[in-house]
């Protein structure tokens, strides 16, 4: 795995039980071309979640993100993926990583995994 990023995290997500699952499945990944510098404030934990959900709380942990910082966002509703990039090419944030990982043969739904830098 070629990482070039410097991806810094809020210590208080580290006391998050499904933030640390959930991070530790997206950084065991195959990403390539991985290019984020960030520092992940805040984390939405989408899974299990209809849309647009999942979009209405990444909405809200924007508001209390600081600008150049990240949201983290996990979320099972593959509508999710599709609102959640459209969101941030209409509002002028950045979709720095988006990639789905199905976690194990425990459970069928795949996880998709964004991270948002809000840059406006």
């Amino acid at each position: 795995m070629t990482d070039s990023s410097q991806i810094m995290l809020n210590p208080a997500l580290l006391s998050d039980d499904a933030f640390c699952q959930d991070w530790g499945l997206f950084r065991s990944g195959e990403h390539n071309n991985l290019n984020i510098n960030a520092q992940i404030e805040h984390y939405v934990d989408g899974k299990g979640l209809a849309c647009p959900m999942p979009l209405l709380k990444l909405k809200m942990a924007l508001k209390k993100t600081a600008l150049g910082h990240a949201v983290y966002v996990t979320a099972t509703d593959p509508n999710s993926k599709r609102d959640i990039a459209a969101f941030c090419q209409h509002a002028g944030y950045t979709l720095v990583q988006h990639t789905s990982i199905t976690p194990s043969e425990n459970t069928t739904d795949t996880i998709f995994h964004s991270i948002i830098t809000k840059n406006c």
